[in-house]
């Protein structure tokens, strides 16, 4: 037996926990509900990812796919005079950001909407009770509402409309709903009304709340508030329900306070401090601080919630996490003493006590924010301090006990963050949860290498790359030169000392990194790749980066079962896609580069390139370096090599790069600088800080290579958009800067002129 449950975040929690308890061998329960994402860590699958499947889907299936979407609207036609089918998937595949929206632009559901919205309007009783349906939709949490709730409410907020006389106007309403129902906006099931769709409701409320004729949206900005204000609604429901207009700058900017006022923000504050605890108090911590998007709290009301959170800290629960996480970074942010008090007054060690013993995997993500929240920084001097405490208070068989609690849905991505998290805190901990995990990440690897990488990047941006330095092992640190001028911080004593004390941890937590990677079948991870479309490669380049880092051996293992044959099905979907600037083998350049550091990598990568050197253009600037020879056969050939922009990230991986050129052929270098041109210009015309980093080197190289290239750039500078960022590089990072306008002040224009007046300056 089967029981299907739709809307089950809408149902009371027993009886959602009545039926799960029910399932055995003969009874199954599949539990159907809608969950806001805005506040969770722990999807599977990018939204990004999901279009292109529809897209690729829709596309691959052309035949059957376009007859329906002629059936769905009018105006997708072969014809001169409508879009084609093919042209709607391409504004679908433009404009969507998440997959329902693709179905949405594609089947004509936007402007359907749009234009079912603009008659709704013309009957001002239609636009005001789809409004007050949607209202329910959301605070009911997509449940709906049934006639009688519906006429209350409209007597209540249109009352000189729909209860002029103290009653409801049912045949009003009903005459309404009609109008509705024809427009296919709204529909009836089971005696509740509700909007065809719960993203229907969505864009009815943000349309129909900035509608000014007729009063429609001060009405429905009204009744928004209201619900805001009534004890009765749950708190989940509001949340719903204020998440519809708070990132919609219309509503921030011009209508805040007609949603949410001083009256709203304290009457969310109180229900927040009454909330049960569990989910509900996450949830109004959630809401709350989702509320001072429109309305910061008032210091005395930040004061007080802080007051109650360092009473609930010691009893946090994993329902709560996310809501702590989310207010205490809004508390950072718009209230420091707050915050400061509250992170004073949690204890390490009743912090790593909570996490022992109430983590879960699902909620580990939040774990981790929470106790990069609550820490000190390096500049306290207490981090260290901090750390001994925090370790000391761990159990790690609770600890383990939880992370091993793992069903079909659990992804290694769910407890990447916490190690990298630990790892620059409390690396012996880290060493425990990663022991926990150690099997499951191993396995994720071994059968899809890929999706093993989701939710990789902290552990290439984060304490974990320094981890993987510290293996002993063959690593691509040693072949990796990069200066990385990062400018003096007055903190940079008190991290140096912290990281001092605790190596001897970080060395122990990288063996055990190193060992278990080391056990992987890299050989069945590699091959797992050929399952691969290119669209499921994402974060697949950092978790080969790290991976380069730990060890050579493992990436020459990965090499070396590689299928060039797949490669090239990766290069062809990204060619189909219109790959920027044409130059498709740009899809693989950085799993290439990552690949080839060690010995049979590097031979690997290097045969792959020579057999397809006549179609790679331009040559990627991620494997200059390591192939400056086939760089130089590219330039020798007219061909261009791609330059790395210093965009972010400096010049000193380009100045690496053209210098590697030099040092083998000169007239290669000075004709692979001619070529840069382009690129040049731009990028000293309006550099931003960081990109400076490095220019001094760059210029010096160019010069001694050939002056007039350099000079040929700067005269090509459009003063008139260099004169502001000049100015402002001057004053926010003037030595960085400076070698730039010193160059640019030894030739001849306005260009010159401009680089003089600036270094005048004071």
């Amino acid at each position: 037996m089967l029981a299907v449950i739709d809307d089950a975040q809408a149902i009371e929690r027993g009886v959602v926990a009545d039926f799960e308890s029910s399932a055995d061998d003969t009874h199954a329960v599949l539990l159907v509900s809608t969950e806001r994402l805005e506040t969770r860590d722990d999807e599977t699958l990018l939204a990004a990812q999901a279009v292109r499947v529809l897209d690729q889907y829709c596309r691959a299936n052309i035949d059957m796919v376009a007859p329906l979407l002629t059936q769905l609207d009018d105006r997708v036609r072969w014809s001169v005079f409508s879009d084609t089918p093919e042209q709607r998937l391409d504004l679908a595949a433009r404009t969507a950001t998440e997959p329902w929206l693709y179905m949405f632009v594609a089947s004509g559901g936007e402007r359907r909407i749009v234009g079912a919205l603009d008659r709704a309007v013309e009957d001002v009783d239609a636009a005001l009770v789809l409004a007050f349906i949607c209202t329910a939709q959301m605070t009911s949490r997509d449940a709906g509402v049934t006639r009688e709730e519906l006429a209350s409410v409209a007597a209540k907020q249109a009352s000189a409309r729909f209860g002029p006389e103290g009653a409801p106007q049912v045949d009003r309403i009903d005459r309404a709903l009609l109008l509705l129902t024809n427009e296919k906006l709204i529909r009836e099931h089971d005696g509740r009304v509700r909007a065809a769709h719960i993203r229907i409701a969505e864009r009815a409320l943000q349309n129909l709340g900035q509608r000014e004729a007729d009063g429609i949206g001060a009405t429905v900005r009204a009744g928004v508030r209201a619900a805001l204000l009534d004890n009765q609604v749950e708190v989940a429901g509001k949340f719903w329900l204020f998440r519809v207009f708070d990132r919609m700058d219309a509503y921030r900017y011009r209508w805040a306070t007609s949603i949410l006022d001083q009256e709203v923000s304290e009457s969310l504050l109180r229900q927040c401090l009454a909330a049960t605890p569990g989910s509900d108090r996450g949830v109004a911590l959630n809401l709350l601080w989702a509320s001072e998007w429109l309305l910061k709290l008032p210091e005395p009301a930040a004061d007080e919630l802080a007051s109650s959170i360092i009473q609930w800290l010691p009893y946090v629960a994993a329902e709560e996490v996310n809501g702590y996480r989310w207010m205490l970074s809004g508390l950072r942010s718009n209230h420091e003493a707050a915050y400061e008090r509250i992170r004073g007054a949690a204890a390490a060690r009743m912090i790593a006590k909570r996490l022992s013993v109430a983590g879960t995997r699902w909620s580990a993500m939040d774990w981790t924010h929470l106790i990069q929240e609550l820490c000190p920084d390096w500049r306290s001097g207490n981090l260290l301090a901090w750390s001994d405490e925090f370790e000391s208070g761990v159990d790690p068989d609770a600890l383990t006990r939880w992370l091993s609690e793992r069903d079909s849905r659990s992804h290694p991505f769910e407890v990447y963050d916490l190690i990298d998290a630990l790892a620059s805190i409390a690396p012996r901990t880290a060493r425990t949860v990663f022991e926990a995990c150690a099997g499951e990440i191993r396995d994720a690897m071994e059968h899809d290498l890929a999706d093993a990488a989701s939710n990789f990047s902290d552990w290439i941006f984060g304490t974990m790359i320094l981890v993987a330095m510290l293996a002993d092992a063959p690593s691509a640190r040693d072949d990796d030169d990069d200066d990385d001028e990062r400018e003096p911080h007055e903190s940079d004593a008190a991290r140096t000392a912290f990281m001092e004390a605790t190596e001897p941890g970080l060395r122990e937590l990288a063996a055990t990194v190193l060992s278990e990677m080391e056990a992987v079948d890299w050989t069945a991870a590699a091959l797992s790749l050929e399952r691969k479309k290119k669209y499921q490669l994402h974060n697949l380049d950092l978790l080969l980066a790290w991976l380069s880092y730990l060890s050579t051996g493992i990436t020459d293992e990965i090499a070396s079962n590689l299928s060039t044959d797949w490669l090239l099905r990766v290069v062809e979907e990204a060619r189909e896609e219109g790959w920027p600037e044409g130059r498709p083998f740009g899809a693989i350049e950085h799993l290439l580069h990552h690949l080839s550091w060690g010995e049979r990598g590097n031979g690997v990568v290097r045969g792959f390139l020579e057999e397809h050197e006549k179609d790679i253009e331009p040559f990627p600037s991620a494997l200059v370096r390591q192939y400056p020879d086939l760089a130089i056969r590219s330039i020798r050939r007219g061909a261009r090599v791609e330059t790395h922009a210093p965009a972010g990230s400096g010049w000193g991986t380009l100045t690496a790069d053209l210098g590697a050129i030099a040092g083998i052929d000169r007239d290669a270098a000075i004709q692979w600088l001619s070529q840069m041109h382009g690129d040049l210009v731009p990028a000293i015309t309006k550099p931003q800080n960081h990109d400076l980093a490095g220019i001094a080197r760059f210029i010096a190289l160019a010069d001694d290579l050939d002056a007039a290239v350099l000079d040929a750039a700067i005269n090509q500078i459009d003063t008139a958009a260099a004169a502001d960022v000049w100015t402002s590089r001057w004053a926010d990072a003037r030595a960085r800067v400076q070698p730039l306008l010193e160059r640019v002040s030894k030739t001849s224009g306005d260009a010159a002129g401009l680089a003089l007046s600036v270094t005048s300056l004071e």
